[in-house]
């Protein structure tokens, strides 16, 4: 091993002395200074069924070649699908998913990577039956939410209760069973059928939670009905709906083309195309799904074209394709690449040069859709083609450009902006609603003819106009008892429904460390920010730079002058703040409070209620005990009797947590305050 390098306590590759972690297995490295946050992850735990007894049946050399045939299962599925083994203990594979980085689909890897070691065990155990005489199955409980990842030990030493309710899952769990907790079963239920348990209480939590168990795997993801609040119809999209409605007019009038819809996630691309769709019903429509957790495999959306194309399952038998490439009239020499493709053979189809593996795919794709066309007006519809692979974005390209199948197909690719796309074809742009629009939005979910102007405001601001997190928060709210009405002012995570929280938590990693790091800082600061305050309270160099590209990638937004900021959806000015420890928070509202008052110098009483802000959530009690008070008497000389209370009420705080005694005079002025505001 090279001078200066250690290897990594888990699977012994060789580390640098930079690495916080292992590049290989992911684990934490003993002295990697990468400080502690809240982050949205998905807990794994697995057990195998019948442990005991299988350690009564075997001698412990036999038992160990058992278990270590299972972890080591278990360590290159996890690890595949990004996730990270928190720990193997005893018959337990336990595994986060999100420690390092978020991803939106983190639940589905979750539910992926327990699908895949469950059939692998039972396998297992069909091989090793005359040994040990009965079949081995795994149970499983999956749960998602916000935990406290540390840097304590050589494991990310995550602490929370989504893990205690995973693991909890698992142990309620049958062999063979995959159970999920109710929040993480709202973000896999258009991808997996589930079946409900009901309420269970479990063991050390005071409230019983909603369990789920993951039944069949969907074979296209569904359009899921709420419980809670109308599915509106689809606003703010007229002039897009046009466009693409006037391409599938064309389509089934023969003529076709390439129609690029881009937006951020949740702008509503997948609801244009369901929408359009439903007005088309002659035509053919074809429709596949790039997944982030499958951009490493060649050709993996290609594959599923295929298969909806064929109409066949996954790993479908080989005179059914046979049978269904008749039908197209399709020549039997492309069936070897066809099968290969739905069966998942993605990367070499058994062929032994790459460039003919490579000229049979594309000669088959093309035949396969040429003939399909032939047959009826056809759509092809790709989704979240940010996240194809190479292999399929270049096959793509090459389908794109041959004039002669464009003009009898219509090809619909939807992605996320910033992806780099230069496919042919027209782009339709899809923005966020305005104001006018979020009431309609709103008024039509909650059946209202009329919402007041300040309800909708803090329904914009908090999202953006983005029209998914409307709907979904409008529905989380409902389903949690909450008025739509009475939605107060800002957030905190423990209203944000799971299935934006891991959509805006995956956004905030994206934005790098450098990024990540200033939007947390700047969330401290509060929804607008001046970039000069910024720079005096921030660790990151550049902030100018770091500003631009933030305000480039859609975080942010910047007023006249350049100086002036404001997060562009409060969601993730939210989750930004949420994300940081109390003590780093604490530390930077005292650091804000007191370049405040620098800048404020003698008129600090000008600034009184926005330093009382930032030292009341700040380990400087005085501070925030002397602006409290001069806050509360500046409000109550303008008049403003509310929040001066509420001022005198947190000047009360501060004086109890000093334990200033209750006959000094200051008590007494607070308390005369407080009668004179509230008499």
């Amino acid at each position: 091993m090279p001078e200066g390098s250690h290897a990594c306590p888990g699977c012994g590759t060789p580390v640098g002395e930079g690495d916080n972690f292992c590049r290989r297995c992911g684990r934490r490295l003993y002295g990697a200074a990468t400080g502690e946050e809240h982050r949205y992850v998905t807990a794994l735990f697995s057990d195998l069924s019948g442990y005991t007894a299988l350690a009564q049946q075997l001698d412990d050399e036999g038992l160990k070649d058992i278990m270590d045939r299972i972890f080591r299962r278990a360590y290159e599925v996890i690890t595949g699908l990004d996730g990270t083994i928190e720990k193997f203990i005893g018959d337990a594979v336990v595994a986060l998913f999100g420690v390092q980085r978020t991803h939106e689909d983190d639940a589905l890897r979750a539910i992926r990577s327990a699908r895949q070691l469950h059939a692998y065990v039972e396998g297992l155990g069909q091989e090793l039956l005359s040994l040990i005489g009965r079949p081995l199955q795994m149970h499983t409980g999956i749960n998602t939410g916000v935990v406290l990842v540390g840097t304590g030990a050589a494991e990310s030493g995550a602490l929370g209760t989504p893990i205690n309710i995973a693991a909890r899952l698992s142990d309620l769990a049958e062999a063979g069973e995959i159970l999920v907790g109710e929040s993480l079963a709202a973000c896999v239920q258009p991808f997996f059928e589930l079946d409900f348990l009901g309420k269970r209480h479990l063991k050390g939590l005071a409230a019983p939670v909603g369990v789920y168990r993951i039944s069949a795997e969907r074979e296209h993801p569904s359009e899921v009905r709420r419980a809670h609040g109308r599915v509106p119809t689809l606003i703010g999209r007229q002039a897009e709906l046009a466009t693409l409605t006037a391409a599938v007019k064309d389509a089934s009038d023969g003529k076709g083309g390439v129609v690029r819809l881009c937006g951020d996630a949740g702008t509503g691309k997948s609801r244009l195309v369901h929408e359009v769709r439903t007005r088309a019903p002659d035509l053919t429509w074809l429709v596949a799904t790039c997944y982030d957790f499958a951009r490493g495999t060649p050709y993996a959306p290609i594959a599923g074209l295929v298969r909806e194309i064929l109409g066949v399952a996954h790993a479908a038998p080989q005179d059914e394709i046979l049978r269904r490439l008749e039908d197209l009239n399709v020549s039997g020499d492309v069936f070897p690449y066809l099968a290969a493709l739905c069966r998942g053979d993605t990367a070499a189809g058994g062929c032994a040069r790459p460039d003919e593996w490579k000229t049979g795919v594309y000669d088959a794709l093309y035949a396969l859709i040429r003939n399909c066309g032939e047959l009826s007006p056809l759509v092809i519809c790709l989704e979240n083609v940010q996240w194809a692979d190479r292999s399929s974005l270049d096959l793509l390209g090459y389908l794109l450009r041959d004039d002669a199948l464009v003009r009898r197909c219509l090809f619909i690719v939807t992605y996320r902006p910033f992806a780099g796309m230069t496919l042919a074809g027209k782009e339709v742009v899809l923005g966020e609603l305005s104001p006018g629009e979020t009431e309609s939005l709103l008024c039509e979910m909650l059946g209202a003819a009329y919402l007041p102007a300040t309800v909708v405001e803090r329904f914009h601001k908090a999202t953006g106009g983005n029209p998914f997190y409307l709907e979904e928060l409008v529905a989380y709210l409902l389903s949690q008892g909450i008025s739509p009405r009475d939605f107060g002012r800002s957030l905190t995570p423990a209203v944000i429904p799971p299935t934006i929280m891991g959509l805006v938590a995956a956004r905030l990693d994206r934005a790098g460390r450098e990024g990540k790091m200033l939007l947390q800082e700047a969330a401290v600061i509060g929804p607008a920010f001046s970039r000069l305050l910024l720079e005096h309270i921030s660790t990151v160099g550049k902030v100018h730079d770091v500003l631009g590209q933030l305000e480039c990638d859609g975080y942010i937004t910047a007023g006249a002058g350049g100086e002036e900021y404001t997060f562009r959806h409060a969601l993730m000015r939210d989750m930004a703040y949420a994300s940081l420890v109390r003590r780093m928070r604490e530390g930077l509202h005292e650091k804000i409070g007191r370049a405040l008052e620098e800048q404020a110098f003698a008129d600090a009483e000008c600034l009184s209620e926005l330093l009382a802000y930032h030292f009341m959530r700040s380990p400087d009690l005085e501070r925030a005990r002397r602006f409290s008070l001069m806050a509360a008497q500046r409000c109550e000389r303008a008049g403003s009797w509310v929040e001066a209370a509420d001022h005198y009420l947190n000047c009360e705080q501060i004086l109890l947590r000093q334990g200033t005694p209750a006959q000094d005079d200051i008590f007494l002025r607070v308390w005369e305050g407080l009668w004179s505001c509230t008499r």
